[in-house]
């Protein structure tokens, strides 16, 4: 009796192993997903770390080519404000030219006619 007890106990517990198995192999399973999905997370954060590092030691450089640019810029603008207004008095220059050549001409002929 007892051999049988025993081997109707071995039995019933090893079906039940048996039919927790595929749950034990899915479990296994998804606690392998999860650990590549882990490392793969680890291994993305230590490659933005890394690329956040480079950028964060780039902004320095990346700040002064600003300023340069910037500088260069306004000293553009300035350039042609200048331009612009050496034009102006160009013309005005050529236009006061004029006027005195005229005022010449006008003291040249009412000294030749007199009124």
């Amino acid at each position: 009796m007892k051999t049988k007890n025993t081997v109707s106990a071995f039995l019933y517990h090893s079906l039940v192993v048996f039919l927790r198995l595929p749950q034990f192999f899915l479990r296994g399973t998804q606690l392998q997903q999860l650990s590549e999905e882990y490392e793969l997370i680890a291994a993305n954060i230590n490659t933005t770390g890394t690329i956040l590092t480079r950028k964060a030691d780039d902004l320095p450089d990346l700040k002064e080519a600003l300023d340069v640019a910037q500088r260069e810029y306004d000293d553009g603008l300035k350039a042609q404000e200048l331009r612009g207004r050496q034009a102006r008095l160009r013309i005005e220059l050529a236009w006061a030219h004029c006027n005195e050549k005229e005022k010449v001409s006008h003291f040249r002929l009412q000294a030749c006619f007199p009124h």
